[in-house]
């Protein structure tokens, strides 16, 4: 079995470490989505939209995460 250039090892460690980064930010997001979701069933509606509004922020900030892993694996 042959190894891999040098250059290949270098770049390929380099996508791992930005794709740990990447899921770590969709690990933290997913902590809050669930926090935001469990705030506003243990509250009655009573106009409070904060629990709502993280919501939709940390969903948007988990699809960007996605989109940004999607592009790093499909980059050669």
């Amino acid at each position: 079995m042959s190894e891999a250039p040098p250059k290949q090892v270098a770049i390929a460690m380099e996508k791992l470490g930005q794709a740990e980064r990447i899921i770590a930010d969709i690990q933290i997001d997913a902590d809050c989505l669930l926090e935001a979701l469990f705030i506003s069933a243990g509250q009655p509606h009573q106009g409070n939209i904060k629990p709502i509004q993280v919501f939709v922020r940390e969903h948007e900030c988990m699809e960007q995460h996605f989109q940004d892993l999607q592009s790093l694996v499909l980059m050669k």
